[in-house]
């Protein structure tokens, strides 16, 4: 539902340079604002970049821009799938690293509210059990 709200006309002519700058309307970028500054009040302790990172990857998650993870070590297929971000960190680490991260990936898909606790690029996570 819609709302009527009063703004500072100064407040209002800083939005609109916001505006054309990014493609959205007036009340979109308000709403955009809003969304990040609560997402930083509930969460203190994260970064900025974090905050927005983690918006375009829930995005990329709920306009179906994911690929499904394949395991790399063994031959075996788990029903997680994972965000570009993810996809392209993964790539980056060692086979050390990415064994321990693929660990990380199974007790996840065990016990899925862990998941619910991590942070970092294992946040760019999405697990799927069938």
């Amino acid at each position: 539902m819609a709302t009527s709200i009063r703004l500072n006309n100064g407040f209002v002519s800083e939005v609109k340079s916001h505006v054309l700058t990014f493609s959205r309307s007036v009340p979109k970028q308000i709403e955009h604002w809003a969304k990040i500054g609560r997402m930083a009040e509930e969460n203190p302790d994260l970064p900025y970049a974090f905050i927005l990172d983690s918006l375009l990857a829930k995005n990329e998650v709920d306009n179906g821009k994911v690929l499904q993870y394949v395991r790399r070590t063994k031959s075996q297929k788990i029903n997680v799938y994972e965000t570009r971000r993810f996809t392209k960190a993964l790539s980056k680490l060692p086979d050390q690293l990415l064994s321990l991260v693929e660990d990380e990936i199974q007790k996840i898909l065990n016990k899925p509210k862990i998941g619910e606790q991590k942070r970092g690029d294992l946040s760019f996570l999405r697990v799927h059990k069938t």
